[in-house]
């Protein structure tokens, strides 16, 4: 887990480098020269490939979690494999860029055609990881009533990430798609690998034990106890174990 929160924020990271690098080039040193916006230079790698690089990673993230809930590899195994054919698409459509060196040559069927492969697989991986995410989910049934609510706000932030990056994904889709904008997909596209790393940490870090019989808060976090509880009180968590988060019950037995 440590690994992989490590591996995007470096992905990130090489990414917010890179765009910075491109502002600095277009605004600052290429400053007063139009054919700059033409040059796509280090875009082919900062956009398409490290985007769905990150978005294989936290796709097949969320296909391992929707495999501990349904204990079924069949939709995990589907979402893993629409996930690599974005990121064939993604690799397809960074290394054209390189090869055509220029915005204005990427108007083409080929292009448009990467990029389709590129954002569909995108978008029905999205819309397949919320679906199975919001049922599964919304079947587990427990007796504790803060169990509950953490299932309600953890099916209400699946709602929420899902439904943007499936938006994002259509609307970088739809200007990809655009004869007057070809290149404004840009935008939308460098945020959705934003969203999709965010989702994910969010994800990793609502594990929390709540309230004792006396409503005393009792909060687990990593493994780290903060609070009191009485004795015999019921709690909830989500923890660690083996390297996977899994939700667990069960009553203080010390207070």
């Amino acid at each position: 887990m440590k690994i992989l929160v490590y591996v995007i924020y470096l992905f990130e990271f090489i990414q917010s480098a890179l765009i910075i690098e491109t502002g600095f080039r277009n605004f600052v040193a290429g400053f007063g020269d139009i054919e700059v916006f033409d040059r796509i230079e280090t875009m082919w790698v900062s956009l398409p490939i490290l985007t769905a690089v990150v978005t294989l990673l936290v796709q097949t993230f969320y296909a391992h979690r929707i495999r501990k809930l349904t204990e079924s590899k069949i939709i995990a195994g589907a979402i893993v494999a629409l996930s690599f054919v974005q990121l064939g698409g993604g690799l397809a459509t960074g290394i054209y860029s390189e090869q055509e060196k220029y915005y204005s040559f990427l108007s083409t069927r080929k292009n448009l055609l990467l990029h389709g492969i590129w954002n569909i697989g995108s978008i029905l991986c999205d819309i397949i990881i919320a679906v199975c995410m919001i049922y599964y989910l919304s079947r587990y049934d427990s007796t504790i009533k803060r169990t509950k609510l953490i299932l309600k706000k953890a099916i209400r932030l699946t709602i929420e990430t899902g439904s943007l990056t499936v938006i994002i994904g259509i609307v970088c889709f739809s200007l990809a798609f655009s004869t007057s904008a070809n290149s404004y997909y840009e935008v939308p596209m460098f945020i959705i690998g934003k969203v999709y790393a965010n989702s994910m940490l969010v994800l990793i870090n609502g594990r929390m034990l709540i309230l004792g019989a006396e409503e005393t808060p009792v909060v687990i976090v990593s493994g780290l106890r903060f609070g009191t509880a009485p004795a015999n009180a019921k709690y909830s968590t989500m923890e660690t174990r083996n390297g996977d988060l899994e939700w667990i019950e069960g009553t203080v037995t010390n207070g």
